[in-house]
């Protein structure tokens, strides 16, 4: 939950502040910074269950094919959702995101119209998250990552 929250502020301390990249008032930054801080968690919490459940192919899994792959075409960020090709299009309207970018977008250009229908569908991740966590937690558990039963 510390990296979490950690990793949108540094990112705003130097792009924001040290870069000048990110400018608004209060409630846009808190707003962006939030939005950041529950998009990294999720990330997180995904990467972390496929990396306990799958062993080391599940890091590169999780970071590769999950939050590379699928989310830099589906984003919407460089060319937006409806002109999209069919497959990509499709993903842009729940993956994680293309609702990370399109609340991003919202709360800098449109004054946060719209934002609440992305942190829902952002939030939507979460239970993916907590099941695979505790999917892996189990797993680690009951001996199953070494093949083993604990004594």
């Amino acid at each position: 939950m510390a990296a979490a929250m950690a990793t949108p502020i540094l990112g705003y301390l130097f792009g924001g502040q040290g870069l000048g990249a990110i400018s608004g008032s209060a409630g846009a930054v808190f707003a962006l910074l939030g939005v950041a801080a529950l998009f990294v968690l999720i990330v997180t919490m995904i990467a972390r269950g496929l990396q306990l459940i799958l062993g080391a192919i599940g890091t590169l899994f999780a970071g590769l094919a999950v939050f590379v792959l699928l989310n830099f075409p589906s984003s919407g960020a460089s060319v937006q959702g409806p002109i999209l090709p069919n497959f990509w299009h499709v993903l842009n309207r729940f993956w994680i995101g293309a609702s990370a970018s399109d609340a991003f977008r919202s709360i800098v250009y449109f004054g946060g119209q719209g934002v609440g229908t992305d942190v829902l569908k952002l939030l939507g991740w979460l239970p993916v998250g907590v099941v695979l966590l505790a999917l892996g937690w189990f797993k680690l558990q009951h001996g199953l990552a070494t093949g083993r039963h604990p004594d």
